[in-house]
């Protein structure tokens, strides 16, 4: 008779006593798997690698074609906090039309007008008309990462070692990716990438008023005017996207000077002139005169850009690259 195949098990975590502040996970036990792994992975721990034999956490054995073979398996829980730090740091990309890429280079359809409806007389001819269409093409670009910690670090604490490197790791992707959102210009500085800035026609840009150059001198007509330019149906799910500084001395500042409620009313997070508002260092974060510069965007990314993802996240691990530093060396791509 035919016999089922045994079932992998699923891997076990129990709780970890940890009394740090974690950055990177909210549960030490992911903290502790992701750090496990690290340390059997590329810093010979035997008890780590039996952890992560009995935890269900994949471990290749070691040997001299390891590093040239492209690293391991990342375990899923340091991938998926990966993805959500980068989707949390990276407010605009992340928030942009997700398209899965299959190949380096993808073309997908723009809508650029749709039919025209017309009156129509009784036993008269009905007019028709056709949508207006052309292509965007995505070119996969390559985002990499890399750091070199001490290997007395990685004999330290695995939830600390797990903590550090998946936030570093989220924090460099995440800045690139929203930095090539709003201000690339299709070089290679932006990894070719042509963003928001270089894009946004001449009718889609407010001008705050004259004289009105710091974030002390606006007046709610100066948000209020860049709300009017966004067209009725992108309305719904819209948000404002402006620096820290900009939201605290000029959103804030008026909203207390009306005697109003933005921050946590409701439980929905910050907010201004009834949209969300989301944080982003890529606009003017400084407060100082921002005359010519662009401060604040308001509207949906995902009617804005395309991000396109050809692959996840990939480590690879070299303990030969800094040995003469006693330092190992982490990359990402």
């Amino acid at each position: 008779p035919a016999v089922e195949p045994a079932k992998a098990q699923r891997a076990r975590i129990e709780p970890v006593a940890y009394r740090g502040k974690l950055r990177a996970y909210k549960d030490p036990a992911e903290a502790f798997t992701v750090g496990q792994w690290i340390k059997a992975q590329y810093a010979g721990d035997a008890d780590a690698r039996q952890w992560c034999a009995d935890h269900g956490v994949e471990v290749r054995t070691m040997g001299e074609s390891t590093n040239a073979a492209g690293g391991a398996l990342v375990p899923d829980v340091m991938v998926a906090n990966l993805i959500r730090l980068v989707d949390v740091y990276s407010v605009w990309a992340s928030g942009m039309q997700q398209v899965p890429m299959g190949s380096d280079a993808v073309l997908f359809p723009k809508r650029v007008s749709g039919v025209t409806a017309n009156w129509t007389g009784e036993n008269a001819e009905i007019s028709t008309s056709d949508p207006a269409v052309n292509q965007v093409q995505l070119i996969a670009s390559k985002l990499t990462v890399g750091t070199k910690v001490s290997n007395e670090v990685l004999a330290d604490s695995a939830i600390s070692l797990g903590d550090f490197i998946t936030e570093e790791f989220a924090t460099a992707i995440s800045g690139k990716l929203e930095a090539a959102a709003i201000a690339g210009d299709g070089t290679s500085t932006y990894g070719g990438i042509v963003g928001l800035k270089a894009k946004i026609g001449a009718g889609s840009v407010h001008t705050t008023g004259a004289g009105r150059d710091t974030w002390e001198e606006l007046v709610a007509a100066d948000f209020l005017g860049a709300l009017g330019k966004l067209p009725r149906y992108a309305l719904n799910g819209a948000r404002w996207y402006i620096s820290s500084v900009g939201f605290a001395l000029a959103m804030q500042r008026l909203d207390m000077a009306a005697g109003g409620r933005m921050s946590v009313e409701g439980g929905t997070g910050l907010q201004f002139a009834g949209f969300p508002v989301e944080i982003t260092d890529q606009t003017h974060s400084a407060d100082t005169d921002f005359t010519g510069e662009t401060i604040a965007y308001f509207g949906r990314p995902d009617l804005a850009g395309m991000f396109g993802l050809r692959s996840q996240f990939a480590t690879r691990i070299s303990t030969e690259r800094y040995v003469e530093f006693d330092q190992t060396l982490f990359t990402g791509v």
